[in-house]
């Protein structure tokens, strides 16, 4: 009996029945092959994901490194570290200011440097100030006098530099405070 398999140099059928080729046989060798491509495609990228997890875990862990010796530093020549949003309101507030000068950090949040009291700031330090504020300059040094809780007077010196997005749009500001009273 003959079959209506096409010959080929190696011959297919000998491997494979020849019944199976008489009746669709050559779709299932497609959908075979078409199956492993897609297993060959998968193990390709699941290798890629592997890969690149590693690259960001050590990404990761480079980070987390470099943010402690960041800490580190400023710990060393700062009492507290500061954030703002792109309208100067305080978001973030790390470090000793409670303990330095007996103001809470949490009175800070949601309000500009300019609503908390500072006596010895006048509606012209103020104007000066927030005009480096809306030119997104750095400013250093910028002293204040503030009461704490109980009414006593303190000295506080900050610092900021401006913060930008990766498109370059302001977000706001970061910076450190101390507390001078002692050299006051």
């Amino acid at each position: 009996k003959k079959t209506n398999v096409p010959k080929c140099s190696l011959s297919l059928t000998r491997f494979l029945w020849p019944e199976v080729f008489r009746y669709g046989g050559w779709a299932l060798l497609a959908l075979a092959l078409a199956m492993v491509a897609l297993l060959v495609w998968d193990w390709t990228l699941r290798s890629r994901l592997v890969a690149r997890t590693a690259e960001l875990r050590r990404t990761n862990d480079h980070l987390r490194k470099r943010e402690a010796h960041f800490r580190a530093l400023t710990g060393m020549s700062t009492d507290w570290y500061w954030e703002q949003d792109a309208r100067f309101r305080f978001t973030a507030m790390e470090g000793e200011l409670q303990e330095r000068t007996g103001i809470s950090n949490t009175e800070h949040f949601g309000k500009t440097r300019w609503d908390l009291p500072a006596l010895n700031m006048s509606a012209a330090d103020w104007t000066k100030h927030r005009a480096t504020l809306d030119a997104h300059l750095a400013f250093s040094n910028l002293e204040m006098r503030r009461p704490d809780a109980g009414g006593r007077m303190h000295w506080v010196s900050v610092s900021g530099e401006p913060v930008f997005d990766a498109a370059r749009k302001f977000t706001g500001y970061r910076g450190i405070g101390r507390d001078i009273t002692e050299r006051k």
